[in-house]
């Protein structure tokens, strides 16, 4: 049963971060601008920008592979935590800055949304999806998602 949940939690998380560095890459200069409304300086909104997607989509795909997972889940654990807090710091800011973010795709959505409330409590509940694939990694690593029996790191 555990295991099911592990197989799912990581299916999920590939899907949304593999969609959320794509739509990203799509939108191009709108990461940036989104970066600078949550509150970060020119010089890191870019780097941000430049960096988010392409991190995203290799942690998506790492997720699917049993030798890559372990770290794949790590990175989109860390990402995760760092989207709650940003976002977190940006509510307990006010409405106002909520006002100024533009349109995003954040999450994978295919089609961009205000930011609010509502993508602050995706930002949680992802991070507690990444959060239960990290606590269970061990069980997690040495298996495909999907298949039956496992298959250990190193004999694919």
């Amino acid at each position: 049963m555990i295991q099911k949940a592990i197989e799912l939690s990581t299916l999920l998380l590939a899907l949304a971060f593999g969609s959320a560095g794509l739509a990203k890459i799509l939108v191009g200069s709108e990461v940036t601008r989104f970066c600078r409304a949550l509150g970060m300086n020119g010089r890191l909104a870019r780097l941000t920008a430049s960096l988010l997607p392409p991190t995203e989509l290799a942690a998506a795909f790492g997720l699917l592979h049993p030798i890559t997972r372990p770290a794949a889940t790590l990175v989109v654990w860390l990402l995760s935590l760092s989207f709650v807090g940003v976002t977190a710091y940006a509510f307990a800011m006010g409405d106002q800055p909520f006002r100024s973010i533009p349109h995003c795709s954040c999450f994978g959505r295919s089609r961009p949304i205000s930011f609010g409330v509502a993508g602050v409590i995706r930002a949680y509940a992802l991070c507690a999806l990444a959060s239960f694939v990290v606590w269970t990694g061990p069980v997690n690593a040495g298996r495909i998602p999907g298949q039956r029996g496992g298959v250990k790191a190193g004999h694919c």
